[in-house]
């Protein structure tokens, strides 16, 4: 496979965990506004590299199969 799709910038622990934290303020930001349910989808990626080429296609993969299970029920 080919590496490049695994090269990307290495996050600290504390920017992680303060996005995490900011994730769920606006979760239950949103859901003390709206009184609905909030899906949220994350990758769960070991080690200091978040972000990179493979994990932002599984990602947008993942965003879209949500997408059609949702219109598939409307």
């Amino acid at each position: 496979m080919n590496a490049a799709l695994f090269e990307g910038a290495e996050v600290q622990l504390g920017a992680m965990l303060a996005a995490r934290e900011a994730r769920m303020a606006a979760q239950h930001g949103l859901i003390k506004k709206h009184n609905l349910p909030v899906v949220s989808f994350t990758l769960n990626t070991p080690g200091p590299v978040k972000r990179f080429a493979l994990a932002d296609m599984l990602f947008d993969s993942g965003v879209d199969m949500i997408g059609y299970a949702v219109r598939q029920r409307r």
